[in-house]
């Protein structure tokens, strides 16, 4: 069975909770979602979410926090399984600039907690990605 290992950050501004607005080539529309993205054969967790924040974001990582959630999804039909685990960052400084290799992000930005928790609740797509981060905030 084939295993994704995806990572994720929750990076907040005061109140605000900072979200990016992404779309890969099979999405008909864009969606919001914490940033995140695949962990690369070899590498750790906490490596590849300092990583991807910086690619989607531009902002740098100083500091990381509690986990706010990890789950397993086994999908028996397809015959792969997706582990993610989602870091809450306490300390980041730096400027929002994407720089994602990828092209999926579009913007980033800062949102109010009541306005972030929408746009993730109704525009992710997934649910075992959507329902805990929604249920955290």
């Amino acid at each position: 069975m084939q295993t994704t290992l995806i990572t994720g950050a929750l990076i907040r501004d005061g109140e605000d909770i900072l979200l990016v607005e992404q779309q890969a080539p099979h999405d008909p529309v864009s969606n919001w979602a914490l940033p995140g993205g695949r962990v690369e054969k070899g590498a750790f967790f906490h490596d590849a979410m300092l990583r991807v924040v910086r690619e989607e974001t531009g902002l740098i990582v100083q500091k990381i926090g509690q986990i706010i959630y990890a789950c397993q999804i086994i999908d028996r039909e397809n015959e792969c399984q997706l582990i993610a685990m989602i870091h809450e960052v306490t300390a980041w400084e730096g400027q929002l600039e994407i720089n994602d290799p990828d092209s999926f992000i579009l913007t980033a930005k800062f949102m109010p907690h009541d306005e972030a928790i929408e746009c993730v609740g109704s525009g992710l797509d997934f649910a075992p990605m959507r329902d805990p981060i929604v249920a955290y905030l």
